[in-house]
């Protein structure tokens, strides 16, 4: 018996967003679709929305292969709402968004080690950011500086008031605790992975401090974009409907 084009539409979205998350997975047709799900949000590939959409899909692929017809036709069809809807899940699972994509008019900023104190300030102030990159003279990432490394050298009392403008990024750098850190990721890592490099471990480490986005993820290109944890929720966004 043939189905309406509607059904058709929801069905092949339905089949190839499972067969996408069976190869992501690498898991056999005897896991259930339910279970491919929760494994897939398990794995932090899903974000809970397309977990909700995706069980009532199931539900309604269920419906629909296994109802009764009438004049050539399923009982059980799907609204011209609900096929857009898994056509978009479909898009925003098998080409996921891009990390990149969601900060791509940001500026960056950076230092050298051997710039001022002073110069950091006058970031912090303007962009209010809390973490910056920091590169040797030679333009080779050293490592992270950030507001609680700074804090943590004055409270050492390393420096006076009258003296911290002119003091040296490379006389804070000693003071960053192990997970200050930046991890440099290529700009096309899915928005999905990125989430899930600065959630905290299951193991109770914590995650770097930001994401350190450039062309292929290698140090010595040119710095695109800093993503950090106050980020979360536009990455979060990224993965819902809009």
């Amino acid at each position: 018996m043939s189905t309406s084009a509607q059904s058709d539409r929801f069905i092949n979205a339905f089949n190839e967003i499972e067969t996408h998350l069976r190869r992501r997975l690498q898991v056999d047709d005897g896991v259930s679709f339910v279970e491919l799900v929760v494994k897939s949000q398990q794995a932090r590939r899903l974000s809970a929305s397309d977990v909700e959409a995706l069980r009532a899909f199931a539900k309604l692929r269920n419906a629909i292969q296994h109802s009764r017809y009438y004049d050539g036709k399923p009982i059980a069809e799907p609204v011209l709402e609900i096929v857009e809807r898994i056509e978009n899940v479909r898009q925003r699972i098998i080409n996921p968004p891009n990390v990149y994509g969601q900060f791509r008019g940001q500026r960056p900023i950076a230092f050298r080690r051997s710039a001022e104190l002073g110069d950091v300030r006058k970031a912090i102030r303007e962009f209010d950011y809390s973490q910056f990159p920091v590169y040797g003279d030679d333009g080779r990432y050293e490592g992270m500086l950030t507001t609680n490394c700074i804090a943590r050298w004055l409270a050492d009392g390393l420096a006076t008031d009258g003296l911290v403008e002119s003091k040296p990024i490379s006389a804070v750098m000693a003071f960053a605790e192990a997970h200050e850190v930046g991890r440099f990721v290529a700009k096309t890592t899915a928005v999905a992975e990125a989430i899930r490099r600065l959630s905290p471990r299951r193991d109770g480490r914590l995650p770097p401090v930001a994401l350190l986005v450039t062309e292929a993820g290698r140090t010595e290109e040119k710095l695109l974009a800093i993503v950090v944890a106050d980020d979360l929720p536009v990455l979060t966004a990224a993965l819902d409907d809009t």
